[in-house]
């Protein structure tokens, strides 16, 4: 399988299209330069003149706009513990004593009038290099999208973006960026699409990888001048402290496509809890924490990009959801391969090492450990091939798999290995276990010199040791002899088996007194440690050089390292996904034009809640594509919006869904806006949520899902209802699916003889003591009672307030307000009835 084809087949794509330049974000844009221009903002430079092109620049701070706010801001979880897997090598390596560096890099251009973004990331921890370009909004929805999912800790931009004024992407990013991300500036001339296609050519894996990587940024200008700044930041940016450990040979590049995922924006993945709960921060209630139950880090990693990217092509679903069924129907099949899944070290990070120049990354007394490790991974994934192949699986995905893990290549580096290492040389952890290893690791007849050596360095080691015995022998002592890397072998006896001997013999020197144990040398045997060390040095020069040629020759194969490593993370989620739906009881979503969802469930709560009561949910292009759902506080409104758009999400990534059974089109936009009913918990900011509304509204399309939960509640009533019912209105008109929850009993009467709208409500039911019983049960049939909100906080009130209250409920429901509003709107126009009914009011 050529690159290519594996790049379509596991590789996922980042971005969504967006070829359309939102007109109505006109007003959006200008307010974000009214807002940058309130913070009097005022370029400032460290020093006169830039040093090397870059510099960093003094941004506003952070209390004016804000996409999402920094206490609502999310963190992608980047490592993980797995029971029984414990990392050996990452420990030990010096590329882990970096702390974890990813860079981003964005060029944009002033004179640009479509907002193209050039995309650039690199994961120093992984040595993956990401380009990308795309049309943007005006207010750079998508840009922050993609810097809150890599969490960069570094971001460069043009000097043009701060000269002479800040841009618009530049006050943005400042505004919905940690203060621990640094925000640079790189002069304009190194953003050269020429530099960056001759850095494509020098730094891919392969040759092959070089030609679909410039068959991709073809006409990618806006990428290539991001990867240049990019790799000349690496070149000359790089403090000489980590230069070392930061100096890469080759890239794990690749161009995401901005076509194949839906686009979720930033606010949504906060207030659906995608990653992170807001509230319950310990429990699981995180849809990501809750549906990880991969078993590799890799594999948990591919699962967070799919759910803050969900897939958007239909034959690619509906593959993966065939391998997902056959792993369902074949439980000892699933479970053979989680349990040799779960043995996998971090895949990509190993891989990674060996991008580095002359594998400088990798210490030199762990290359041998590091060999073994390789060694100890082929041999898995050899295991896990061919059980794939006795099962002969019905889903493409799985076939594929197996296809990828029986490569050649594979084969080739594993019997390079052998060619070269003893095959009974194991894993080493003492200092005396790592350097026996260093010296015998190499099989015999493969350097003479070093066989030679190996044979002078027995022979001082049995000299060494013929002479503790003699020692022991003359002295009637029991001394042991120990090596440390920095003094050699030394003698050790222990105090409580000699108490009674009152001095050491003359000849015992340099003699250091412990709690438990005497240590000591002679003469002969530093004489024979020199020796030894000045051996040792030729055996590790030679070994280390058959050990380099061997890793020269792996990285000759190092795409089929790679390719197996994506076909392992993707296998992982599919039998996560398999699990998932055999513990709970999922079924398999179909994909068509309409949401038919039968007795659909909360995933989460589903498992919390005791009988929790599922509901069904259509949605027709024509006849019901906007739902309007009227109900009580606390009657399971905002659950039911969730609950519909993580549906949506879960099948969208290749995975069950919690139903009797679904169906769903495919959407490119997912746009939420929900609310919590914890009264305890969580407000609301008006001026904030309309900004918000109006960034998206104008973008909206067939293949957009909206879910909007009680919109305008900030406001005054009148306000409030003016500004729902307009939205609404609206959004009729965009021909995308909508979900709405309202308090506003107005709007369903005003929009229900409108041909797509739908209108439902949550049941409600009064007790014979007042009370209020949540039934939690989606019905056409509407009941106009009033006093539901004082009756579920009576509790909290004393007696007198709460019977206050419902009688003034019942004197406005005598008002007659409800009535007239039905009466009209029967002869008139919806608007005009609003409108005349507010001016009443006022």
């Amino acid at each position: 399988m050529n690159a290519s084809n594996i790049s379509s087949f596991v590789q996922t794509n980042l971005f969504e299209r967006n070829t359309v330049t939102e007109s109505n974000d006109s007003n959006s844009a200008s307010s974000v330069q009214q807002t940058a221009s309130e913070l009097n903002l005022s370029r400032a430079r460290l020093g006169s003149k830039p040093t090397a092109g870059i510099n960093k620049p003094i941004l506003p701070s952070k209390s004016g706009y804000s996409l999402a706010s920094s206490a609502q801001r999310f963190s992608l979880a980047k490592t993980r513990s797995t029971p029984g897997n414990v990392s050996r090598f990452t420990a030990t390596s010096r590329a882990t004593a970096v702390q974890e560096r990813i860079l981003c890099t964005i060029f944009e251009s002033t004179k640009d009038v479509n907002s193209t973004i050039g995309l650039c990331i690199l994961n120093f921890s992984t040595g993956e290099l990401i380009l990308s370009e795309f049309i943007d909004s005006q207010i750079f929805i998508r840009t922050v999208h993609k810097i809150q999912i890599y969490e960069p800790t570094e971001i460069l931009l043009p000097n043009t973006s701060f000269s002479p004024t800040y841009s618009k992407l530049a006050t943005i990013l400042k505004l919905n960026t940690p203060d621990s991300v640094k925000i640079s500036e790189v002069t304009s001339k190194y953003f050269n699409k020429q530099n960056g296609q001759d850095a494509i050519s020098k730094y891919s894996i392969d040759e092959e990888t070089k030609k679909v990587n410039l068959l991709h940024v073809l006409d990618k200008n806006f990428a290539l001048c991001a990867l240049s700044a990019t790799v000349y930041f690496v070149k000359e940016q790089i403090p000489k402290s980590t230069a070392k450990a930061m100096e890469f040979k080759s890239f794990r590049i690749r161009f995401e496509n901005p076509e194949n995922t839906m686009l979720i924006d930033s606010r949504t993945i906060l207030g659906l809890e995608l990653i992170e709960s807001k509230i319950y921060k310990r429990n699981h209630l995180a849809f990501y924490k809750f549906l990880d139950e991969t078993v590799t880090n890799d594999g948990s990693s591919l699962a967070q990009k799919h759910i803050l990217q969900p897939l958007t092509s239909k034959k690619g679903l509906e593959h993966r959801l065939e391998s997902v069924q056959f792993l369902m129907e074949n439980s000892d099949f699933l479970k053979e391969l989680r349990n040799e899944m779960e043995t996998f070290e971090d895949l990509d990070k190993i891989f990674c090492h060996l991008l580095s120049v002359n594998h400088v990354a990798i210490e030199p007394e762990f290359k041998i450990n590091y060999v073994l490790l390789l060694k100890s991974t082929l041999h898995t994934t050899k295991r896990i091939a061919t059980t794939l192949q006795k099962a002969n699986p019905s889903g493409m995905f799985l076939k594929e798999v197996g296809c990828i893990l029986l490569n050649n290549k594979l084969s080739e580096i594993e019997s390079a290995i052998d060619e070269k290492i003893n095959k009974d040389c194991s894993w080493a952890t003492s200092n005396i276990d790592q350097q026996n290893q260093r010296c015998y690791a190499v099989k015999k007849g493969t350097n003479g010199l070093l066989d030679i050596s190996r044979q002078v360095y027995r022979n001082i080691v049995d000299e060494i040791v013929q002479n503790v015995k003699q020692l022991n022998d003359t002295h009637e002592l029991s001394l042991d002899y120990k090596y440390e890397r920095r003094r050699g072998f030394y003698l050790r006896l222990k105090r409580k088996d000699h108490s009674e001997l009152p001095f050491l013999p003359s000849n015992f020197v340099n003699v250091i007194l412990k709690k438990e144990f005497i240590e000591c040398t002679t003469l002969d045997l530093l004489k024979a440690n020199a020796r030894l060390e000045e051996i040792l040095r030729e055996i590790l020069i030679a070994s280390e050089q058959v050990i380099d040629e061997l890793l020269n020759e792996i990285m000759g194969n190092l795409s089929a390292l790679f390719m197996m490593s994506e076909a392992v993370s993707l296998l992982d989620l599919l039998c996560c996904f398999a699990k998932k739906a055999m513990n709970l009881e999922y079924c398999l979503p179909k994909f068509s034009d309409i949401i038919y969802i039968k007795k659909g469930r909360h995933p989460i709560l589903e498992n919390l809640i005791k009988s929790f009561v599922p509901n069904d949910i259509i949605s027709l292009q024509g006849s019901s594509s906007m739902q309007l759902i009227t109900g009580c506080n606390r009657s399971g409104k905002s659950v039911y919006l969730r609950q519909v758009s993580l549906l949506c999400i879960m099948a969208q990534i290749g995975c069950p869904v919690p139903a009797e059974s679904a169906t769903f089109p495919i959407f490119n936009k997912l746009h939420a806006r929900v609310c919590s009913d914890t009264m305890e918990i969580g407000s609301s900011n008006f001026s904030s949520e309309m900004k918000e509304m109006a960034y998206f509204l104008g973008a909206l399309d067939s293949q957009t899902l909206l879910i909007l939960d009680e919109v305008g509640r900030g406001s005054s009533i009148g306000d409030g209802l003016a500004i729902s019912l307009a939205i609404t209105e609206y959004l009729l008109s965009a021909n995308c699916s909508v979900f709405v929850s309202t308090h506003f009993r107005e709007i369903p009467a005003l929009l229900r003889n409108k041909p797509s709208v739908s209108h439902f409500h949550m049941k409600t039911e009064v007790t014979r003591t007042a009370s209020l019983k949540m039934h939690y049960k989606l019905t056409t049939d509407f009941e106009a009672t009033s006093g539901n909100g004082i009756r579920l906080v009576g509790p909290l009130f004393g007696k007198k307030i709460s019977e206050t209250a419902m009688t003034i409920a019942k004197l406005l429901e005598k008002s007659g307000r409800y009535q007239r509003m039905a009466h009209l709107q029967k002869h008139k126009d919806p608007d005009t009835v609003a409108v005349n009914e507010l001016e009443k009011d006022k």
